[in-house]
């Protein structure tokens, strides 16, 4: 009768069974505050996630999917809830120092990150700003870091660098480079631990030659 049941249920997976279980025990760790909680990442967010959403299908689904039993019924609420908590616990604890290459593509209403959370060399790319009221990177961390513009004319008016500049941690002067200059070689890119941003608010021309190449690479 199990097996029975469980080949009906082909719009649940055992898959979704397993991520919930391990989305459970990975709340549980970041709740109670355990040594390897620092260790989730934004993918057992995801993983939170989809455990989430996969147990609401399976609880929306019961009523029609009459062979489903107790225990899958009980399973797939405890792995709703504490995906949950999971998700709440990280996004209100970022964990910090979690990677070297960091890509922020947001709304921008906010920063997104805080400069206590960087490993040293990091590389930040960021492309969520590109009109006067968006800021993704606090103004501390630009200061610190190696900036790198697509075009500084633009990022100064719309990207990162206006907010460095409205509230004076930095200059025009202060940007290290454009990004054509580090691809053709007329500045070196990364040449040490050094902290690296790279503030994109996108130019059609830079979007025409990426393209040229890449459809060249690719013929």
């Amino acid at each position: 009768m199990l097996l029975r049941t469980t080949r009906r249920l082909s719009s649940f997976s055992r898959t979704a069974a397993l991520e919930g279980k391990l989305a459970r025990r990975e709340a549980s760790a970041a709740i109670q505050g355990k040594e390897d909680a620092p260790k989730l990442s934004r993918a057992d967010a995801i993983e939170g996630r989809l455990a989430r959403r996969e147990a609401a299908a399976l609880l929306q689904g019961a009523a029609e999917a009459s062979s489903l039993t107790r225990a899958e019924m009980i399973e797939g609420r405890l792995a709703r809830r504490e995906a949950a908590a999971l998700v709440q616990s990280l996004e209100a604890s970022p964990r910090p120092n979690l990677s070297r290459m960091i890509y922020t593509q947001t709304p921008g209403s906010t920063t997104c990150l805080e400069k206590s959370w960087l490993k040293p060399h990091c590389t930040i790319i960021c492309s969520g700003s590109d009109q006067p009221t968006k800021q993704e990177i606090p103004t501390d961390v630009l200061k610190a870091s190696k900036y790198v513009s697509d075009l500084t004319k633009q990022t100064s008016k719309v990207g990162e660098l206006r907010s460095a500049i409205a509230d004076g941690s930095m200059t025009e002067a202060d940007v290290y480079a454009e990004i054509g200059e580090v691809c053709n070689g007329s500045k070196p890119g990364r040449e040490g631990d050094e902290l690296i941003v790279v503030d994109l608010t996108g130019t059609g021309a830079q979007d025409a030659a990426i393209g040229q190449v890449a459809w060249e690479k690719m013929g």
